[in-house]
Order: structure tokens, then sequence, then C-alpha cells
């Protein structure tokens, strides 16, 4: 027992040690300010979680506000799974602003006061309760006793609570109390109408709580029209970027299930939930494709080092496996390729439309347990493809082999989606998978789907059924 605690601490210490290597080699980065703020939002998230947030204090400073809300975009919201309604974390939140205390209370405040003000209202609101003591008073004065009054007065003292102006900020809990109070003294101090503003925004949607029961409901239903609202704008912004939200992504995965195979090899059209997607994302275009390319950079280069695997970034992915890649379906890798040489134009296109069937598939595909991780929802989406391009070749020409030839023929006819669904649904059929490379995690992923309700279950074979009990 004691080799394995003392191999268990050697493990901590050397993270710790690379954490602070790295961390080391990135402040000694020349022009770092500009080094980091060149990087892309899901580059810096990555660097980041190389270093661990509580240690990354400097890189987070550095930040833009344009980067931190990019980041806060993904990492404040989660859901319990794929396909389901992800949440704000508020907590998530004040953890960053406690990093951000710790380096420096007014670089913290000034950070807080350039985030979107709806954002900041959200998580003040769920972590603070905030009064208008002159307002709570003007209330409270007509037909209350002072027994009540002492009352109520003793029940605020009960918990943490700090006096700002003419508003009582309490603790809706102790986690990130200190740092709060910290920044919104500093902002005080920095930018009042700021902080006043806040302020009064979060104890309008407070409303009558202390007062009466019912008011508990209503504050409640307040900050969940304020969290609809920013998560609305966040859902805007991200479409535009080619996140797939985990509701349109289960809605896709249901629609190609609701349909029998039949269907999808006839309709090859767009369907209304992709014809949606693309719409809002046009403004990204084949452009973002070529911007994912690395940065030439030297902090850029730094990352480089860090292992893909336990550092990629979540979708949206515009890049996707070479057909070098061992992992890669290579017959569809390799046709991509050829259109890249030949028809760069629609090599773009079908690259996009590949990340977002990609992306379906991590914000949709799994359960709680389980969840795709980048590089393999890519590869899931490479491989859905080309069996969705054998499915529609077998049709056409029965028995005919399915070679580069023929599959680079096929995406300059059909839009990848199309050939998607229909791989998709026939990995849906209640029968055994094909005979293929990638049969074991698509069988994976079948399983996964099963869980979810989206797939039957594979016949039972003749051998798998009990022998008929003999005659007495």
């Amino acid at each position: 027992m004691s080799k394995i605690v003392s191999a268990s601490s050697s493990a901590a210490r050397l993270a710790r040690s690379s954490a602070s290597s790295l961390l080391d080699r990135i402040l000694s980065q020349p022009h770092l300010v500009d080094a980091v703020q060149s990087l892309s939002p899901p580059a810096l998230g990555k660097l980041i979680r190389a270093v661990g947030l509580e240690d990354a204090g400097p890189i987070v400073a550095l930040a833009s506000t344009t980067q931190l809300e990019a980041l806060f975009d993904e990492l404040l919201w989660a859901s319990e799974a794929p396909g389901e309604t992800e949440r704000f974390d508020a907590a998530q939140l004040v953890l960053w602003l406690e990093v951000l205390v710790d380096e420096d209370v007014a670089l913290a405040a000034r950070k807080l006061a350039a985030l979107d003000e709806d954002l900041v209202t959200l998580a003040l609101s769920e972590t603070l309760l905030v009064i208008d003591i002159e307002a709570l008073a003007t209330r409270v004065s007509h037909g209350v006793a002072d027994d009540d009054l002492d009352l109520l007065e003793k029940e605020l003292d009960s918990h943490l609570n700090q006096e700002i102006e003419q508003y009582r900020v309490i603790a809706r809990s102790a986690r990130g109390w200190d740092a709060l109070v910290a920044v919104l003294l500093e902002l005080n101090e920095q930018d009042f109408s700021t902080l006043e503003r806040l302020l009064a925004r979060c104890a309008a949607l407070a409303g009558d709580v202390v007062e009466e029961q019912g008011g508990l409901y209503e504050v409640l239903s307040a900050i969940e029209t304020v969290e609809a609202d920013v998560a609305a704008a966040r859902d805007d912004r991200r479409e535009q970027q080619g996140y797939v939200s985990p509701s349109d992504a289960l809605a896709l995965l249901r629609l190609v299930a609701s349909r029998p195979l039949a269907t999808w090899l006839d309709d090859l059209g767009r369907d209304p939930i992709t014809r949606a997607h693309f719409r809002a994302s046009t403004a990204s275009g084949p452009a973002s494709v070529r911007a994912a390319e690395p940065q030439a950079s030297p902090l850029a280069l730094l990352m480089a080092e860090l292992d893909p695997e336990t550092l990629q970034e979540r979708a949206p992915m515009k890049r996707l496996p070479a057909a070098s890649d061992a992992r890669a379906p290579r017959l569809l890798a390799r046709a991509l390729e050829e259109l890249a040489a030949r028809e760069v134009g629609l090599r773009d296109r079908r690259a996009l439309e590949l990340a977002y069937v990609a992306n379906v598939l991590l914000a949709g595909a799994g359960v709680r347990s389980r969840r795709l991780r980048p590089l393999e929802a890519a590869e899931l989406a490479l491989a859905l493809c080309e069996l969705g391009a054998d499915a529609l070749h077998d049709r056409t020409r029965p028995g005919g082999a399915l070679d580069v030839t023929v599959l680079a023929a096929a995406l300059r006819a059909h839009d990848l989606v199309a050939l998607f669904r229909i791989g998709l649904r026939r990995l849906l059929e209640p029968a055994s998978l094909p005979n293929a490379a990638a049969a074991r995690p698509l069988a994976e992923l079948r399983a996964l789907l099963m869980r979810q309700g989206l797939a039957a279950p594979p016949p039972k074979s003749p051998s798998a059924k009990r022998p008929p009990r003999p005659e007495p």
C-alpha cells in the first residue's frame, strides 16, 4: 500500500514540476503580451489547462477581453449529458475571478467591468443576494413590527455580508466570497457607475425575496430569464463560429433515426436543422478552415510540444485527421486530399460540412459516463460519411468496389451531411456492422446511441438461442 501512495505522490510532484517548468518557459517568451493575445481562444484555453488554472494567473491576466469572453462561452457552461441543455455555472466564473484577484485585484476589477454586463449580472445574482437597503427600509417601515425588523436584521447578519454604498451584498455561498468582495470594493473605487448599475440590476432581480416566501420563486424566475437571454446570445455567437448546440445535435440524430434508410438514400438535400446552422454560420465561411492553421509564433511552437491527446479543446473542429493518421478512414481522407489538390473551394466546403457533423456527434452523442473526445468524433464522422458513400454506391452499382476515385466523385456530387445521414442511419439498422477497419469504433458509437434510445438492438444470432429442452 505504501508503494502505491509513494508512486501516486511521485506522479503528483512530477505533474506540478512539469506545469511549473512549462509556466516558466511561457513567461520567458519575448513580447509575452502580444504572444498571449495573438492566440486563438481554444489555443489559449489549451495552454491554461496545460499549466493548470490555479497557477495560470499571469497568463489569464494578459488575456484580452475578447479572448476571455470566448473562453467563458466554452468553459462556464455545461450539460449533464450530451444533447442536454447547457446551464451556466457561476462557480466557475468565481474561480477564474479568484485567480485574477490573486494576481492583481485592480486588474481583476477592470477585467470584470469589461465583460458582458448581462453575463456579470447573471454570475453575481447566482452567487450573491443584493439588497437595496434604502428601498428595503421604505418597504418594510409600513406595517412591520419592530420585532420583525429585528429578526430580519439578525437573519441578514447571520450570513456573510458587506455593505457597499446603499446596497447590502449577502453571500449565497461562502465559496469565493473574499475574492468577490475584494473585486466589488475595488470596482467601487475604480468605476462606481458600472458597479452601481450591476448592483441595481442584481437588487431588482432579488425583488422581495427577504419579505415573503413567494419572493424566492420570483427571484429565481427572474434569474432564469436573464440566463435565457445570456444563453441565447452565446448560442448566436457560437453558431457563427461553427459550434453546434447540444439540442440541435440531438435533434439531428433523432431526425436521422426517425426515418428509414431508403428515405435518406432518396433525400440527398439538406435537412432543416443543417440549413439553419449553415445560414447562421455563413460568416465563418471557408476562411475559418484556413484560420485554424497553427501560428508560427514562438509561443505557438512551444504549445506544439504539448500532448494533443490530453489537451484537446472541444468543438468546433475545423481541422480533420490527415490520411497519414492510421486511425482515420484512409479512403475518404485521401479523397478529400485529392479534392484539395484540384478543387480547393469545394474541398473547403466539404471540410466545413465534415467539421459540422463531427461537432454534431461531439455535442449530441454519448451518455453521462461516456462522452466522445474531439479527435474521436472527427474520426467517427469520417467513418460514417464513408459508410454512407458506400451505401449510396452500392445502390447504384451493387457489388461495386468503393475506392478513392468513386469517393472523390461522391464528394463532388453530394453534400457530406447527406452522406453522414445515410451512414448514420445504416449504422442504426438492427443488423451486424459491415466488415471494415472502422467497425470497432462504429460499434462503440452504436452502443452509445442505443443507450440514448436512438438505435435498436441487433437481432440475436440463431446460435445464441437456448436449445429446446428435451422431452422427459
